[in-house]
């Protein structure tokens, strides 16, 4: 099993919880329902009018109804925050006109690969760069060591860059 499908069975996302969920309300409305055919089939027209039965019906339904469309406005909301953000990254990618106009996290996927093998890459050579540069800055010194000029350069260019969200 792939390691996104055992996060995703350990961490379902909020899509997936809410669509369980609203299969759970699927699932109780139609034991509701059942319940009412059970009264309709049971009903004792001797102690319940037809208005009362019916009231009882309505007001089980409306209920049941009115927590699908909650779990639907859920839903509705998840995906558009969903869709906001992936547009967002689309555009810090891309650019505002090279940036689809619909972005799906899909479209994301593979220029977030190609960064990443670019950071490495970027990575690899600055390494090298600095052993290059840690040789050639060993100069004749008395102690054989660097001598204070060489220090400096190599200590400036070793120096951590400052944090640009500061």
């Amino acid at each position: 099993m792939s390691e996104q499908k055992i996060r995703r069975a350990l961490d379902p996302t909020p899509e997936e919880r809410a669509y369980d969920e609203g299969r759970a309300e699927l699932a109780a409305l139609r034991i509701q329902l059942d319940e009412v055919s059970v009264w309709l089939c049971d009903w004792d027209e001797d102690t319940e009018t037809v208005g009362e039965l019916a009231k009882k019906v309505c007001g089980l339904l409306k209920h049941r109804l009115d927590d699908l469309i909650e779990v639907r406005q859920q839903l509705d909301e998840q995906g558009a925050e969903k869709r906001r953000l992936a547009r967002e990254i689309d555009v810090a990618l891309h650019g505002e006109d090279g940036a689809a106009k619909q972005a799906s996290l899909c479209d994301l996927v593979v220029p977030a690969l190609w960064l990443r093998l670019q950071l490495d890459a970027l990575q690899k050579q600055l390494d090298e760069c600095r052993q290059a540069l840690a040789s050639v800055g060993t100069c004749a010194s008395s102690d054989g060591g660097r001598c204070s000029y060489c220090s400096a350069i190599v200590d400036e260019v070793f120096k951590p860059k400052p944090d640009k969200t500061e």
